[in-house]
């Protein structure tokens, strides 16, 4: 009987290791598809975005992340942050060809000027890092 039980307590073990495994590359899967290897964007002073020419007519809130776009199209969802290994759930936003960009989390607001090149940002640990590429997949974009 107890080598019975030690067998199926180890079982049970094995299967519980396999799921969290499983979940959590899932989760890097996940976070690997929305954050793609590119350059940096630049920053830029909130004056130069204010007189960059690009109007900030597309303002949205996702997750407590405020963003506003002049144009094109974006598409948010959340991932595990550090690349999907951490339990803890954080935006990202895509974008086609925002124009300017200001990003606001909490009292900071941070300023980006990719023009019409397509955009990744992500809030990590509080902070918005963006990069001069995204993956966006056909009928992943909104207004």
């Amino acid at each position: 009987m107890r080598i019975t039980a030690t067998a199926g307590g180890l079982v049970a073990v094995v299967i519980i290791a396999l799921v969290l495994g499983a979940m959590r590359f899932s989760a890097m899967a996940k976070a690997r598809a929305w954050t793609p290897i590119a350059p940096p964007c630049p920053t830029v002073s909130q004056r130069a975005y204010l007189n960059s020419g690009f109007p900030p007519l597309r303002p949205f809130d996702f997750d407590q992340t405020h963003v506003v776009r002049s144009y094109g199209l974006v598409n948010c969802a959340e991932i595990g942050d550090d690349g999907g290994r951490s339990a803890t759930q954080v935006p990202v936003c895509q974008f086609n060809d925002p124009g300017a960009l200001a990003v606001t989390v909490g009292q900071s607001s941070t300023y980006y000027l990719p023009r019409t090149s397509p955009v990744t940002i992500v809030i990590s640990h509080g902070r918005p890092l963006c990069v001069l590429g995204a993956n966006m997949g056909p009928g992943g974009l909104r207004n």
